[in-house]
């Protein structure tokens, strides 16, 4: 079974109270296990959880003992009953008589906050009183957030608090690109001059018939590229002439 309330085993005055269990071993315990267990046994069969973002914190306790540290005990867990730190009645022992420690506990407090309940517990049930008075004490990033004062009486003593979602984070902005396409501008063209007629091609004499205006192509190879132009062909230049000359004579 499993115990439901007890100090120590048979202690005079303090029975120790055991709960059978087989009935609902199947049912509520695995189903609180896989709910609860970040890390449940495989056997159990537990749905796989949805992986979510976790909202850490990390909340200071401090705890000052009285003259008998190893009486003292302390929980943490929050409302769903998920505990996030353990430290059992008798951990701590002569050494940590009236002296004060500090743990530094990582909670996941989820998208929304969470509220958490601490458990101070002492097995000689008269608080933190004896000799040397002990407290409990949180903080979160340096700030006030708890406190349990040792005049208590009974096993445990208990308080209640809220740790708000830390802020999320600011989206990074995603660099604008300053860079311009640079503007295409047209390239002049180079004027190439016509070259003269060659002697040689004037000796040639015409090619066609008078007044028949012939053109020829004549290409140019340059560092440019090759450029193209027409020009006029020589026959017409010499049918011109010859027409001139035959009527200065019929003028004679």
């Amino acid at each position: 079974g499993v115990v439901s309330y007890g100090f120590g085993c048979a202690e005079p005055g303090l029975p120790g109270i055991y709960s059978r269990v087989s009935a609902i071993a199947e049912t509520w315990i695995k189903t609180e296990v896989c709910r609860m267990s970040s890390a449940p046994p495989e056997y159990l069969g537990c749905p796989a959880k949805e992986a979510t973002r976790p909202n850490m914190v990390t909340l200071t306790v401090l705890i000052r003992f009285d003259d008998e540290p190893s009486d003292t005990g302390w929980l943490l867990r929050d409302e769903s009953g998920t505990v996030h730190e353990y430290s059992p009645i008798g951990q701590y022992g002569e050494k940590y008589e009236g002296k004060e420690i500090t743990i530094d506990v990582d909670i996941d407090v989820g998208q929304t906050g969470k509220k958490f309940i601490f458990f101070l517990l002492d097995w000689s049930l008269d608080g933190l009183r004896g000799g040397n008075d002990g407290y409990f004490q949180a903080y979160l990033d340096g700030d006030f957030v708890a406190e349990i004062l040792g005049d208590f009486d009974g096993p445990a003593e208990s308080t209640e608090f809220f740790i708000a979602a830390p802020p999320s984070p600011a989206p990074t902005p995603v660099p604008t690109s300053t860079t311009t396409s640079p503007t295409s501008q047209p390239t002049a063209q180079p004027n190439v001059p016509m070259e003269p007629v060659s002697p040689e091609l004037v000796a040639q004499g015409p090619t066609s018939p008078p007044g028949d205006v012939s053109v020829q192509q004549i290409t140019e190879t340059s560092s440019s590229g090759h450029r193209k132009y027409s020009c006029i062909g020589v026959s017409v230049w010499l049918s011109l002439t010859i027409a001139l000359a035959a009527a200065v004579v019929i003028g004679l």
